[in-house]
């Protein structure tokens, strides 16, 4: 019986002592930097050298040809609907054509 005393003795002196051991270490201090504040305009900039290549190349034909007036959808999307066009093409020519051929 006096053994496990003695054993317990040992390990609660163990245990006291690297308790205290790891309180008593000081770890640095962090280094912070500090600056005022200011007030003033967000400016972005980027700056870059290279050449770009596209993701994916597409070969596009047209029945109708004429400047591209709007787009509807973006890459990697297509129409959300069965009828629903990419795009439009601006008009004005092609109704000129159209005009001249029926007079």
């Amino acid at each position: 019986m006096k053994k496990l005393i003695a054993i317990v003795v040992v390990l609660a002196a163990v245990g006291v002592g690297a308790g205290a051991y790891y309180r008593s270490r000081q770890a640095p201090e962090p280094k912070v930097t500090t600056m005022p504040v200011t007030r003033g305009d967000v400016v972005d900039a980027v700056a870059a050298t290279g050449t770009l290549q596209a993701v994916e190349t597409v070969d596009v034909g047209t029945q109708v040809s004429g400047t591209v007036q709007e787009l509807y959808t973006d890459f990697g999307t297509g129409a959300s609907a069965l009828g629903m066009g990419n795009g439009s093409v601006n008009g004005v020519r092609i109704s000129g054509l159209i005009g001249n051929a029926s007079m």
